[in-house]
């Protein structure tokens, strides 16, 4: 589910976008993608430009929490992952309500996922985000790259992401 925020996601315009590897460039770049369109002609049409996808693992979702968490002024309203652990699922939730009021909280979130930063995993499916301050926005990234911003705050978070994935992946 893209944008896991409940209802709040409907009182924000949402732009929708997907991250691939351009492989002449060596770049991460962003390409914007209607919701409307088919998605699997969306990709061959990227691959048709010598890029390929960008799968966001979990070691890149926890350092992409990381980093929006302390640089971009964010709490995280919601992760889920592949696999249905009821009881993962219900210690996350837990953690996560509590940093949205004490981010000294990501510590232990950090903690808690550890376990999921090895082998190139890709257990965590989404990690839904909220801005604070001057840039308020909704987002959400997922695992396959796909990601879905406040309109308003589409232009300088989809280029913070691509930045950063590019970073993760060098």
């Amino acid at each position: 589910m893209l944008l896991g925020l409940g209802g709040e996601s409907e009182s924000m315009k949402m732009k929708t976008g997907k991250l691939f590897y351009n492989i002449s460039e060596r770049t991460v770049q962003v390409e914007s993608y209607d919701l409307s369109k088919d998605y699997y002609e969306f990709i061959k049409e990227a691959q048709e430009k010598n890029c390929r996808q960008v799968i966001i693992t979990s070691d890149i979702m926890i350092q992409l929490a990381e980093f929006l968490l302390t640089e971009g002024n964010s709490t995280i309203p919601s992760i889920s992952f592949f696999v249905e652990d009821a009881d993962l699922q219900d210690e996350i939730d837990q953690i996560v309500s509590c940093l949205s009021n004490n981010p000294a909280y990501w510590g232990v979130l950090k903690t808690r996922l550890d376990f999921l930063r090895k082998f190139d995993s890709i257990d965590i499916k989404e990690i839904c985000f909220r801005g604070k301050g001057n840039l308020s926005y909704l987002a959400s990234i997922l695992v396959n790259g796909v990601f879905s911003v406040s309109e308003s705050a589409y232009c300088i978070l989809s280029t913070k992401l691509a930045k950063f994935v590019e970073g993760c992946l060098q």
